[in-house]
């Protein structure tokens, strides 16, 4: 495998699952979040931490199928937008329901790094101003870029814990 896409691998999982030399990686933090302050918009900013997970789940999403990943249909049952709204009932059911969809997402995105064949790396998208290999790097640490930004919110439970 090509040295570049080893590299993405190692930061994709370690941002996303842990362990992080940044502190908490990006599902371990959410899912410690009390589910009473993932719909909070008294935030710095004013976004939410549901709003939040939705935005790094589309973006997994729309990098995975650039990559010539394989997601299934249900995989994604949100709205195809940067920041999808989220959906109508947001109960802990629905957000238990989340995390489990960034988790099969971040499985789809591994494997559609594994599979992904670098004669693509260089390919432009012009829509973007950008290569397909510079969203391969941008995603890998998109989840890193998220748990700052959700660690400097203001949530209250994560203003009285040390983040490790």
């Amino acid at each position: 495998m090509d040295a570049r896409l080893e590299s993405l691998i190692r930061i994709a999982r370690a941002e996303f699952d842990g362990p992080s030399l940044m502190g908490s990686a990006f599902l371990p933090c959410l899912a410690a979040i009390p589910f009473e302050e993932v719909e909070r918009e008294d935030t710095y900013e004013g976004y939410t931490v549901w709003g939040i997970a939705l935005h790094v789940l589309y973006h997994k999403y729309a990098a995975v199928k650039l990559a010539g990943g394989a997601v299934p249909a249900s995989a994604y049952p949100y709205e195809e937008a940067d920041w999808p709204r989220p959906p109508a009932e947001r109960t802990w059911q629905a957000w238990e329901k989340l995390l489990a969809e960034l988790g099969g997402m971040q499985a789809a995105w591994l494997a559609a790094l594994g599979d992904f064949p670098m004669n693509r790396w260089d390919e432009p998208i012009p829509a973007w101003g950008c290569t397909v290999g510079q969203v391969l790097d941008c995603i890998a640490l998109h989840d890193l870029y998220h748990v700052a930004q959700v660690r400097n919110m203001g949530i209250p439970s994560l203003r009285t814990r040390k983040q490790g």
